[in-house]
């Protein structure tokens, strides 16, 4: 524990301790995304930096407003307001901020999942313990997070003298991703009634790769439609002949009747083009018809 959380546990801790339960999402966010800190500690820091920020900014605040020329008592009550939103707005990034972790987590171990769970199906198709599977597994740190949350399961087993299916339990509190939790449960019911844990983690990594294609497939479909927007944007942009039929049609409009001839609006950016043309006579007895 560094000095600073030190500090804010003295003096602010005893305040929090009675509404602690206020904040039960946070302690199960804490716990997920790892950041080794209580939540009375996570509080009290969180806490205490809002109030330094506070401080800080109301002086600042009231000379900026000041120099503005809007009087003392108004500067002063309006640098105050201003503090206090931004002190808030900041307790509320640091509630929310296990979250994002827990975000980045999910993300990484749904990414190695699918070839994590290829390779601890060929560990335990050799017949090794449960326990032996997930501790070869925990030696190769390639597969990220997946690899450190089978560390965790072997850690428990070995430090604190879990058995295999309550450091599985531990490990479906704790683990950020829904797939991973999935994939423990389905091993925990496997133990339990006796089922073929070879089979199950080749029919589950199967299932993960398909989902892990799947997706693959639908960020290259969406990557295509993206280079084809742009392709159509270069060709409307770079063909002198499209632009110039529509310079002279514009000019031809103002020499004419605006209301009755076709206008071209064009909105010309290096990354954005809109090529908007709209016919106006037929507009109008569209409307008329209906």
């Amino acid at each position: 524990m560094s000095s600073y959380t030190k500090t804010a546990m003295r003096h602010l801790g005893k305040f929090l301790e009675p509404n602690l339960h206020l904040f039960s999402d946070l302690k199960d966010d804490l716990k997920k995304s790892r950041m080794r800190l209580s939540i009375e500690e996570y509080l009290s820091t969180s806490l205490l930096t809002c109030i330094i920020l506070f401080v800080a900014e109301v002086p600042l605040f009231s000379f900026i407003f000041s120099l503005l020329k809007l009087g003392i008592l108004f500067s002063i009550f309006t640098a105050i307001t201003v503090s206090l939103g931004i002190s808030i707005l900041f307790f509320l990034i640091f509630l929310n901020y296990p979250k994002f972790i827990i975000g980045d987590k999910a993300k990484s171990i749904e990414r190695t999942l699918p070839f994590a769970g290829i390779y601890l199906s060929a560990i335990a198709s050799s017949g090794l313990p449960l326990y032996k599977v997930f501790e070869i597994f925990s030696k190769f740190d390639e597969y990220g997070d997946v690899s450190s949350e089978a560390k965790s399961i072997v850690n428990d087993m070995s430090a604190f003298g879990l058995s295999i299916k309550d450091s599985l339990k531990k490990a479906v509190d704790r683990t950020p991703s829904k797939e991973l939790r999935e994939l423990f449960w389905s091993i925990l019911s496997s133990l339990e009634s006796g089922g073929n844990l070879s089979t199950l983690l080749d029919q589950k990594s199967k299932t993960f790769l398909g989902d892990y294609k799947r997706k693959l497939e639908e960020f290259s479909k969406s990557l295509r439609s993206l280079s084809d927007g742009f392709s159509f944007r270069n060709y409307i942009f770079y063909n002198p002949h499209i632009i110039n039929v529509g310079n002279r049609r514009w000019h031809h409009t103002n020499k004419h009747n605006i209301n009755t001839i076709r206008p071209h609006l064009y909105f010309n950016s290096p990354d954005i083009f809109w090529f908007y043309s709209f016919d106006q006579v037929s507009f109008t007895r569209r409307r008329l018809k209906c």
